[in-house]
């Protein structure tokens, strides 16, 4: 009966310290809008990270078309435990490489940087096949602590 006693609280002490963990990994969820009217495009960005560390990205913008017709969509969503991106850490930065879903596997990657301001998610060499026809990728989006609107650089094609 003793040793059953002595293993309970082994077990206990591991279960409490394992909620411990649980509750100091702190989850902050950053988000935030945009909309460019001289481009036609609106968009949104939002952040996860837990204990620190960025857990999944998500990005979405709309380009208007012609009236009556539907417009055009890009996006990214990249997840540390999804099995279409592998992330490594590179300097100050975390890569996010697309590397498992076919049409995607061309090398395709996007930088995350945490920075004094929020958080940038820099796509400059992200592939436009996440697009529909007529949109395209911007530059980077930086996803503010302190705000709710984006920071978004588009690409000059001018």
């Amino acid at each position: 009966m003793r040793k059953h006693r002595w293993l309970s609280a082994l077990i206990c002490i591991g279960c409490s310290g394992a909620i411990a963990a649980a509750a100091s990994a702190k989850v902050a969820l950053f988000s935030c809008k945009y909309e460019v009217e001289n481009r036609g495009t609106a968009g949104w960005a939002t952040v996860k990270v837990v204990g620190g560390e960025v857990q999944k990205v998500d990005f979405d913008d709309f380009y208007k078309s012609f009236p009556g017709r539907p417009g055009y969509q890009c996006g990214i969503g990249a997840s540390r435990d999804d099995k279409e991106t592998k992330w490594s850490r590179k300097g100050r930065s975390i890569e996010v490489e697309f590397v498992d879903a076919p049409r995607y596997n061309d090398g395709s990657s996007m930088l995350i940087l945490r920075t004094s301001n929020g958080i940038l998610l820099d796509m400059s060499n992200a592939k436009n096949t996440y697009c529909g026809a007529g949109a395209s990728l911007p530059k980077s989006v930086l996803v503010p602590f302190a705000s709710k609107k984006c920071v978004v650089k588009f690409w000059d094609y001018r």
